[in-house]
């Protein structure tokens, strides 16, 4: 027996729930109760009891409603309800049954029905909560893993912009640099957050073609030769290679930074 659940006993008729009460407390159950079908509601969303004995023949909102709100409502979905009631026609069973109720007694209830009842409906309930709680931890378990490949795929992201480094150390700063500024231009401009995010990881892999100029040519002090400056231009060509096939979001924008972040409005840039 699950001792110490909360019932939430529905009723009308102050006696009936008062022998609920005594029945439940004596069986070790904490007893809350409602007069109506709206008290029903507020109690069972307040206090999210165990099991809810529903009386259906009520003032106002009667149960059958009373039971469809519950079961539609996602913080009380998962509570069993059991319906009371003295109709025994096949038509209110249907009704309870498409209400969502879980079980059935009928008036005047048999005492020992009801606490073999009770105790069935609960072990079927610890049974789902522990499901639920299972969900969720298998939930955030993939929360979890999901955040650990994002951080380990953008990691490494950084570390393709941050290769160029080793071939021009200003660029390793620049990368840093134009990552904070094209975020921050792009929410300026009204783009959403997911471009934003995507073009701040994104954007540092614009000069990742460097890495295929030689370093003679990149670390040259001086004035470039016309020949040295075609081969300079050609780290936009080459990263957009690197970055060729892309199967990702922030790789397709990333090759599409590379290969274009030198071409100018009035048609003057590079490499086209």
């Amino acid at each position: 027996m699950e001792t110490g659940s909360k019932i939430l006993v529905v009723d009308d008729e102050p006696q009936n729930r008062l022998l609920l009460r005594l029945f439940c407390e004596k069986w070790g159950y904490r007893v809350l109760e409602a007069s109506d079908g709206l008290e029903a509601l507020e109690v069972a969303r307040a206090e999210v009891p165990d099991v809810v004995i529903m009386d259906v023949m009520m003032p106002g909102m009667d149960g059958f409603t009373a039971t469809r709100e519950i079961k539609g409502d996602p913080r009380t979905a998962f509570i069993p309800v059991i319906i009371v009631t003295a109709l025994d026609a096949r038509e209110d069973r249907l009704r309870g049954i498409e209400a969502g109720a879980d079980d059935f007694l009928t008036k005047p209830i048999d005492m020992e029905e009801l606490k073999l009842r009770l105790k069935n409906t609960l072990k079927i309930k610890a049974y789902h909560d522990l499901l639920r709680e299972y969900n969720r931890q298998l939930e955030r378990e993939v929360l979890k893993r999901t955040e650990e490949l994002k951080r380990s795929y953008l990691d490494t992201l950084y570390r393709l912009a941050k290769a160029a480094e080793y071939k021009d150390p200003e660029t390793g700063n620049h990368i840093k640099r134009i990552s904070y500024y094209s975020k921050e231009l792009a929410l300026a401009l009204g783009m959403d957050r997911k471009f934003a995010e995507q073009i701040f990881y994104a954007s540092p892999m614009h000069d990742v073609g460097k890495v295929g100029v030689p370093e003679s040519v990149l670390l040259k002090r001086g004035t470039l030769s016309p020949k040295e400056w075609e081969l300079v231009k050609r780290h936009t060509l080459i990263g957009g290679e690197i970055l060729d096939s892309p199967r990702a979001p922030i790789i397709e924008m990333a090759r599409e930074i590379a290969l274009h972040h030198h071409e100018r409005w009035d048609g003057s840039g590079y490499p086209f």
